[in-house]
């Protein structure tokens, strides 16, 4: 049984893939990392702690092993997240402004141009 996951100190939350069985099969974990780890889109190499048990195996009831991964963020899934922290909130509303009347990752709708049409499309997506 998988008992917690660290990295640099931090608990990441196993979402699914955990099972209780014990064997050589591979498998798939899907983690989610806490809110203060907002990354930008991009690759990241991380080392991770693992820490797992089984009163079912002799002689070994707990084992804690590192790995090195590498984690992918992919780009923000709304494009009303402008600042990709995964929340429309004031730090999307505030690069919007900062780009208003230009071209910029803040035109939403992909006119061209920051206006009205996108301030609208980020307040309907807010929080």
């Amino acid at each position: 049984m998988l008992d917690g996951i660290t990295s640099s100190g931090q608990v990441i939350s196993a979402v699914s893939g955990i099972g209780s069985q014990v064997g050589a099969t591979p498998v798939s974990i899907r983690l989610r990392l806490p809110a203060s780890a907002a990354m930008l889109p991009g690759s990241y190499p991380a080392t991770v702690q693992v820490q797992s048990s089984d009163e079912n195996l002799p002689g070994r009831q707990s084992y804690s092993s590192t790995i090195t991964v590498t984690i992918t963020v992919e780009g923000a899934s709304r494009p009303e997240d402008i600042n990709h922290d995964g929340i429309v909130d004031g730090g999307d509303l505030a690069v919007l402004l900062s780009q208003w009347g230009t071209t910029g990752e803040a035109d939403i709708d992909g006119s061209g141009t920051v206006d009205g049409s996108d301030l609208g499309m980020l307040l309907s997506a807010w929080g």
